[in-house]
């Protein structure tokens, strides 16, 4: 072949350079930004992983070998954080996740960038990217590694490289055990194609997880973690898939509201949304149908969390389909707008050219003003909730009065936990052996856990009604916060204010 004939490549190299040192910049701003994030849940793994770290095991109170985490991966990565650098261990941490929230996003470019949709991949990672829906407070947690390795899997999958999806699935099933069911699903998928057992693929699935589950099974007595039993029972299925419609449809009409548009636009967003997603699942489908995977898994995915009843609330246990709603959603916009320019550029000269500039220029109403609105949110400094500031005073004025022997009950173990380092009760039967969530107040009776365990401390929110002398135990404390607490005291000669 003529090498004259070969398009040349640079303008897409151009453009990969400049998006290579745009997200350096993002990373650095958002490091910045988010220095002093603090997530409750992230906080559990960080403890876990600076007792591994210390010697301590693979606990989260020294001596109680209860599995509280959902992703061992995760945990051994921060492990590796607290050792590089212990006293910053959480701000090395939430820097992980901001540089796996954007391979994520490259990743979904990459996914649409194979056939040929150069907007509509920018648009996609500039959507990730966005925090239309506040997902910037989870990069501390293990969600956006494994949005990155479900995205990761896809692409491996599609270039039908069986032995290493078989090692990238068992990465995401490390990082969270859902990833089990888009193993079945590609599993299956190759089975029925190829006709020959996939076994390639599940030696090396075997071969990374098999070790961490019988690991598990043999230091912890159970390779499922307790907080699977938190799961349940939250909600009823149609209540759990309204709110997840309503969150989305709330994430759209700020997407509306970030590109300027009137507020009638605005509130039409979440409805147009849907038809513009499938358009776009319909281009995808068109160009490889293997990426049906990947719908299919997200749409399962929720409905299992759905029909098992789960707190429509944690809204990092679907974080995945941030990814897979705003690549249908780029793609269908981007082919929406090349249609309706291949009708408008009938009659014109070059039309191949005003449909490439046409697209592009529609495009940036998207891409200028969330570019724009990207660029000055990493600018804006992050302030934590006022329960978050909340227990944080808490744990201070309790971390300068008792040492790490002291017991201290209440069910939010994460910030307490991590800043105290005291031994936590925790009546939600996370991290505390013989507790469990059970059926009606949904978590041990208080009495209960106080007959069992007999705490030093008890710190509830002053609303809740405690006879204290009846248990034995006096008011310590009040802090009158805007979410008040009260800290109630066993001992007759501890420390007083």
């Amino acid at each position: 072949m003529d090498n004259s004939q070969i398009p040349p490549r640079w303008p897409e190299r151009s453009l990969l350079l400049a998006l290579a040192g745009a997200s350096l910049v993002v990373i650095g701003l958002l490091s910045q930004k988010l220095a002093n994030l603090r997530f409750e849940d992230a906080l559990i793994i960080l403890r876990y992983g600076r007792n591994l770290a210390n010697g301590e095991g693979f606990v989260f109170n020294p001596g109680d070998q209860v599995l509280g985490v959902t992703s061992p991966l995760q945990t051994i990565l921060v492990t590796i954080m607290t050792v590089i650098s212990p006293a910053h261990a959480p701000e090395l941490v939430n820097v992980l996740g901001i540089i796996f929230l954007i391979a994520g996003a490259w990743m979904a470019g990459l996914l649409v960038w194979k056939f040929h949709k150069p907007a509509a991949s920018l648009l996609a990672g500039i959507l990730i990217l966005s925090n239309l829906n506040q997902t910037y407070l989870y990069v501390g947690m293990e969600v956006p590694l494994f949005a990155f390795l479900i995205l990761l899997a896809v692409h491996v999958f599609s270039s039908g490289r069986e032995l290493w999806l078989g090692v990238v699935l068992g990465l995401a099933f490390l990082t969270r055990y859902d990833a089990a069911l888009l193993a079945l699903l590609m599993g299956s998928y190759l089975w029925w194609r190829n006709k020959v057992f996939p076994y390639r693929l599940v030696l090396a699935f075997t071969a990374i997880v098999g070790p961490w589950l019988v690991f598990a099974q043999m230091y912890f007595g159970s390779i499922l973690p307790t907080a699977l039993g938190a799961k349940y029972g939250h909600s009823g299925a149609m209540t759990y898939m309204s709110e997840v419609i309503r969150y989305y449809g709330a994430t759209f009409t700020a997407l509306g509201a970030r590109c300027g548009a009137p507020a009638a636009a605005q509130q039409a967003l979440p409805y147009m949304f849907p038809a513009v997603a499938l358009v776009g699942l319909w281009r995808i489908l068109r160009a490889d149908h293997r990426y049906a995977v990947l719908f299919l898994y997200a749409f399962l995915h929720l409905a299992t969390y759905g029909l098992i009843g789960a707190d429509p609330r944690f809204r990092w246990h679907y974080f995945i389909l941030n990814p897979v709603l705003f690549l249908a959603f780029a793609v269908g916009f981007c082919e929406i707008s090349d249609r309706a320019l291949r009708v408008f550029s009938l009659r014109a000269p070059f039309k191949p050219v005003v449909r490439r500039v046409g697209v592009v220029g529609i495009s940036l109403v998207l891409l200028g003003p969330l570019t724009w609105s990207l660029w000055t949110s990493l600018h804006r400094p992050y302030r934590p909730a006022p329960h978050t500031r909340d227990m944080f005073t808490v744990a201070r004025w309790i971390a300068e009065r008792y040492d790490k022997t002291t017991t201290l009950m209440n069910p939010s173990i994460g910030i307490l936990g991590y800043e105290t380092g005291l031994h936590m009760i925790d009546h939600a039967g996370l991290v505390t052996e013989e507790l469990r969530y059970l059926d009606g107040d949904r978590h041990t009776p208080l009495a209960d856990v106080i007959q069992r365990h007999r705490p030093d401390l008890i710190l509830l929110p002053s609303a809740v009604q405690f006879d204290s002398l009846k248990q034995g135990y006096r008011l310590l404390k009040k802090f009158d916060l805007q979410n008040p607490y009260t800290l109630y005291d066993r001992s007759a000669d501890g420390p007083w204010p």
